[in-house]
C-alpha cells in the first residue's frame, strides 16, 4: 500500500512539473510609477525598474503606516523616499 502511494505522489509530482513553467506577469507601469522611475533617476538612485518601485512601494507603506520619514530612508534612501513621496504616496504622513 505504500509503495502505491508513493509511486502516485511520484506521478503527481512529476506531472505538476512538467506542465511548464512558472513565470511572473509583467506589471502594468501607471504614469505615476513611471514619474517616479523619472523623478528617481534623475535625483542618482541606481538599480533596475523593478528594484526601484519595490523600494518605493515600501518606503510609501512605511510612511502610510506612520513609521517615519527615517525607517523609509533606512530601508531604501533618501533619493527613493523623496521621489516616491512626490509621486507615490503624496498623501502619505509625516
Amino acid at each position: 500500500m505504500r509503495k502505491i502511494l508513493a509511486s502516485a505522489g511520484v506521478m503527481v509530482a512529476v506531472a505538476i512539473g512538467t506542465t511548464g513553467t512558472a513565470s511572473a506577469w509583467p506589471t502594468p507601469i501607471t504614469p505615476d510609477m513611471q514619474q517616479f522611475l523619472n523623478s528617481a533617476r534623475s535625483a542618482g538612485a541606481q538599480g533596475s525598474d523593478d528594484a526601484l518601485l519595490t523600494q518605493g512601494l515600501l518606503a510609501c507603506r512605511i510612511l502610510y503606516t506612520r513609521q517615519g520619514v527615517a525607517a523609509a530612508e533606512a530601508a531604501s534612501s533618501p533619493v527613493v523616499v523623496r521621489a516616491a513621496r512626490g509621486t507615490l504616496c503624496t498623501q502619505a504622513p509625516g
